[in-house]
């Protein structure tokens, strides 16, 4: 409850001065406890002490309670009135030069909720409290079954409050619980419903089994899973491993002589965006596709009427009666054996300059234009010779 003080002092906008706060409710919800401790929160703040919590063993309010308590450089008078059906017709006495009215609800007690509201819009009404702060308590949080402050908000219309400024606060006046509690915690309805935990993993790994074993069951004897491309990890640690790629090239797909859109309908994918960086990569993929063309088998859409390419019926029944495995075990990829065989250093490697061999490789590829354009103009000059 210790956050209370600086809400309502910012919702006031209060400078030096002596303050009027009435603490106002339905009888039975706890205002005279929540007063004295109140009091004795003032005290220990001001003394910079550790707030034990005694609780003050308070009777029914006839009439009133008045304590008057300092806080930095506010001097504050709290007027505790009584909540009774015969005392509420006469709060409307103490309405004059009130600077905030803390307004104190019991959160268990569900049935009187509504008349706790009719109470709380005829005092906001006023005339004399139309410049006043409010702060609303929904006491007994330490109770079995008590509301929370956005349901006490729904309850009471605090939403629909304009030109007013506002706060509510859930609180316990006898365990000061829910110290500096933020107010006005606005979720989303229902969103305790929408949140995903993964504490059901083994039940998901079933059913994502069963899955795979129904889609299979389904669309057998067509494999489940696609050809896929022999690429190699994009990054200079791992470029000796290869894995399978997105798709196959453009490239590669016309040097196996298999038209794009006829690869999208017999399990190849397509990427148009990778690029062939290497003549070995690119043989070894045409190869993967040349080998999965030749154990292709392809249905005819009609029976007995069969198209160019589609399997005859001999290849058709066998491959019905065969048991379906999955393109990846059909067509592994294996890993590539990158260890470094050593071997002796001979005589013409120790004659071999490195440097020079490199320096040469590179000036070869620098000019190579400058040579062509002069081996160019040569061989232009000479014809013009023989003319």
């Amino acid at each position: 409850m210790g956050g209370w003080l600086s809400r309502l002092s910012a919702l006031a906008g209060w400078g030096k001065k002596e303050v009027r706060i009435l603490i106002l409710g339905l009888d039975n919800a706890g205002k005279t406890t929540l007063l004295y401790r109140l009091k004795v929160l003032f005290l220990y703040a001001t003394t910079s002490a550790i707030l034990i919590g005694e609780v003050v063993t308070t009777v029914p309010t006839i009439g009133f309670n008045v304590e008057s308590v300092t806080y930095k450089n506010l001097n504050f008078n709290v007027w505790d009135l009584g909540g009774q059906t015969s005392i509420r017709p006469y709060w409307r006495c103490y309405y004059a030069n009130t600077a905030a009215v803390i307004f104190v609800v019991d959160a268990t007690d569900k049935e009187r909720l509504s008349t706790a509201s009719e109470e709380l819009q005829a005092m906001l009404n006023e005339e004399e409290l139309r410049e006043a702060a409010l702060l609303v308590f929904a006491n007994k949080q330490d109770q079995p079954g008590a509301l929370g402050a956005s349901e006490i908000s729904t309850i009471l219309e605090l939403p629909k409050l304009k030109n007013r400024s506002w706060s509510i606060v859930a609180c316990s006046a006898v365990t000061n619980l829910d110290n500096q509690q933020l107010p006005n915690n606005h979720f989303r309805k229902h969103w305790q419903e929408r949140v995903r935990v993964h504490f059901d993993q083994p039940g998901r790994k079933l059913r994502r089994r069963q899955a795979r074993l129904s889609k299979a069951a389904a669309i057998a004897p067509r494999p489940v899973d696609k050809l896929r491309p022999i690429v190699r990890c994009p990054t200079i640690k791992y470029n000796r491993r290869v894995r399978p790629g997105r798709g196959f090239t453009l490239e590669e797909l016309k040097a196996a002589a298999i038209p794009r859109k006829l690869a999208l309908t017999i399990g190849i994918p397509v990427d148009h965006r990778r690029q062939n960086r290497s003549e070995e990569g690119l043989a070894l993929n045409v190869q993967r596709l040349k080998d999965y063309k030749d154990k292709l088998i392809l249905f005819p859409r009609r029976v007995g009427r069969p198209k160019h390419g589609d399997a005859s019926n001999e290849d058709v029944v066998a491959a019905r009666s065969a048991k379906s495995q999955s393109l990846s075990a059909l067509f592994p990829i294996v890993p590539i054996d990158t260890t470094i065989q050593e071997r002796a250093i001979t005589s013409e490697d120790k004659n071999v300059e490195a440097y020079r061999k490199l320096r040469v490789a590179r000036s070869d590829a620098k000019l190579v234009g400058v040579r062509a354009k002069r081996a160019k103009a040569k061989e232009e000059a000479e014809a013009a010779t023989k003319k």
